[in-house]
């Protein structure tokens, strides 16, 4: 706007004034357009852009007020000034009203105030035309913004109608893959079930299972759907066909030649499906050993894949439960004996808790619908089948349900001789303790073998493992009925008692933490600490039934205090306490008392939290809400077994 030249308009009746101004207006570069009287005056501003008028008041035809409120209606942004000789008050009001003046002058007049005045108009007039300028401009800019905008709007509209397409393509997609890999997982169990019913029963019983302690853990649904599938499969590898490397005629075989080459075919079989590497993965190292003395490669603890880890829980229950010499009994005390003996060293120790707890909640229920495949020769009166019998022209034989006569069953070994698809009939497990299945017999000593043991079968009743040569010497599992074993040598004066087990009958579970705590424990002592009184009270309980003595808090610094106070064998610490947390009491006691024992309870806890707890040196176990009572006498006696006890007081 500086280099934009306004013009003047000089509107006087006497010609000198006219001059005069003119002159004085001359140097300030305006373009100056003198008028004598008001038409003429009015006649240049119709032609030109004013941007300031100076008229005088009294002139004749028309007065300086009736000029300018011509001017005003004519041009509204020109800036009107009002010169004249004479203090006439109505004149002045006349020009205020009327013409709308911007300034009122007199004369004669000052030229450097008139100069001012006139700057100062010329520049509310440019401050005008600007604010006009960006008005328009703001207004020629929403316009764009707003048809910016609907066409933005259009685009997103198509765009995201696009990515919906998409969407729903890659969804269709994702679901046809998931279903295409369970279809896959079908197909295998289909051969595996071909080659083996039991053998598919077992993995499917054992998915089952594996999904509750992966839910229990609450992993991802990826993961659940990758556990069960390796559930579920494995056991691929039996049905595989895989020839040994050569060696000199006569000679025995590699040892776990057969486990070996089981979960390396499975391996092989399923590590060519795309998508199912961690499946392949899992059913590769499912006979790692959580002390790190399984195969192939010998991992350890948390480096052994949970799914794995997780499927060798559960494979060696059902195989335990489901034992091939009572193969339609459901011996759920073999199982749980069989997790017992592996934990910490064969299994996980969390996992095997979850399990037990799985267990203890659902009682028989987790046992119900469980089926075994048995051929005509082996059907027994009594018998119920869990599918129907049909014969390979589709007839119905026997329905679902049938409870098995002597007379049906001759019936159906008859019709096996003539039809092959009747040499396999499927039947009910019955759930019953173990002593129900079978009759106790005395347990000898374990002896270690030169050999590992062969392959477990599904069905097979668990034994107890042998070491491997070259392995570290892994700890003996406390047994839990069967007559006393003498120790091999004599124990050392300041040792703790030998456990002896009680003697082998058949006895239930409340009846077996009795008969554990018959052990020379008496003298035990117990600190138990737990912000909920109730389960103090009821742990104290337990501990006096069993014949442990026990002392018992709900603040964890309290505990602190009395474990430094007064002896005890042993500390029950909850993970989770407002005052102080159970992570940090265990810590605490560490440093204090380091060589105290101390056993993880918990109900809630993160299995991430609760592994970095066992990784503490004075924790020797854990148990979980709601305990079983034989489970928290034997974590209590080993935990207690793990610590020399000092030498007894000589008077």
């Amino acid at each position: 706007m500086e280099n934009v030249k306004h013009s003047v308009l000089i509107i006087d009746d006497e010609e000198h004034v006219l001059k005069a101004i003119q002159r004085l207006l001359r140097r300030d570069g305006y373009t100056i357009h003198l008028a004598e009287n008001g038409k003429a005056g009015l006649d240049i501003l119709a032609a030109e852009e004013i941007a300031v008028i100076v008229c005088d008041q009294r002139m004749p035809g028309m007065s300086g007020s009736e000029v300018l409120a011509e001017a005003y209606r004519l041009h509204p942004d020109t800036v009107r000034i009002t010169l004249t000789g004479y203090t006439d008050l109505n004149a002045a009001q006349a020009s205020i009203n009327e013409g709308r003046v911007n300034h009122f002058l007199l004369k004669p007049w000052d030229d450097e105030h008139l100069r001012s005045v006139i700057r100062d108009g010329v520049r509310a007039y440019e401050l005008i035309l600007e604010n006009r300028r960006l008005e328009a401009l703001t207004q020629k800019q929403q316009a764009e913004l707003k048809a910016w905008n609907e066409k933005l709007e259009q685009q997103v509209k198509h765009r995201t109608e696009q990515l919906c397409k998409q969407n729903e393509f890659l969804t269709k997609l994702r679901q046809r893959l998931e279903q295409s890999l369970r279809d896959t997982v079908e197909v295998m169990v289909g051969m595996l079930e071909a080659n083996n019913p039991n053998i598919a029963i077992h993995s499917k019983r054992v998915a089952e299972l594996a999904r509750v302690i992966g839910e229990r853990l609450s992993l991802p649904e990826e993961e659940l759907n990758d556990l069960e599938f390796a559930a579920r499969l494995h056991d691929i590898g039996r049905v595989a066909k895989v020839h040994s490397k050569k060696r000199a005629p006569g000679a025995a075989p590699p040892k776990r030649e057969g486990l070996l080459r089981h979960s390396d075919s499975g391996y092989a079989i399923l590590s060519h499906v795309t998508g199912f590497e961690a499946v392949a993965n899992a059913v590769r190292h499912q006979y790692e050993y959580y002390d790190g003395s399984g195969h192939p490669e010998g991992l350890e603890n948390d480096d052994i894949p949970l799914a794995a880890r997780i499927i060798a829980v559960t494979d060696v229950y059902d195989t335990a439960v489901y034992s091939s010499t009572y193969p339609t009994r459901a011996t759920r005390g073999a199982g749980r004996k069989a997790l017992l003996s592996g934990h910490g060293k064969r299994f996980d120790p969390m996992l095997v808790d979850i399990l037990l707890h799985y267990i203890h909640e659902e009682g028989e229920g987790h046992c119900a619908d469980s089926e075994v495949e048995l051929s005509p020769a082996h059907l027994r009166r009594g018998m119920r089948l869990s599918r129907p019998l049909c014969k390979s022209d589709e007839v119905l034989l026997l329905a679902s349900g049938t409870v098995l006569t002597n007379e049906q069953i001759e019936h159906v070994r008859a019709a096996a001789n003539i039809d092959p698809l009747l040499n396999g009939v499927f039947v009910v497990c019955i759930d019953e303790t173990e002593e129900a299945a079978a009759p106790p017999q005395p347990a000898a000593p374990a002896m270690p073998q030169p050999a590992a043991p062969a392959m477990p079968q599904p069905g097979d009743p668990v034994m107890p493992q042998a070491p491997v040569p070259g392995a570290p010497p892994r700890p003996a599992t406390p047994a839990v009925a069967g007559p006393p074993v003498q120790p091999l040598a004599p124990a050392p004066p300041d040792a703790a008692p030998p456990v002896t087990p009680a003697p082998a009958a058949p006895v239930s579970p409340p009846q077996v933490g009795a008969a554990m705590a018959s052990r020379k424990v008496a003298k035990l002592r117990v600190l138990v600490v737990d912000d909920v009184e109730m389960l103090c009270n009821a742990l104290r309980r337990e501990l006096r039934s069993a014949g442990f003595d026990s002392a018992a808090t709900t603040n964890g610094y309290e505990a602190l205090k009395l474990a430094r106070a007064e002896h005890f064998d042993l500390v029950i610490s909850d993970v989770q306490m407002p005052a102080m947390p159970g992570k940090e009491l265990i810590r605490r006691l560490g440093e204090a008392i380091p060589d105290l024992p101390c056993i993880v309870l918990t109900g809630n806890a993160k299995i991430d939290e609760l592994r970095e707890l066992m990784k503490a040196p004075n924790v020797v176990g854990a148990l979980v809400k709601p305990w079983d009572k034989e489970r928290l006498i034997t974590t209590i006696t080993a935990g207690i077994e793990k610590r020399p006890r000092p030498a007894p007081a000589t008077a």
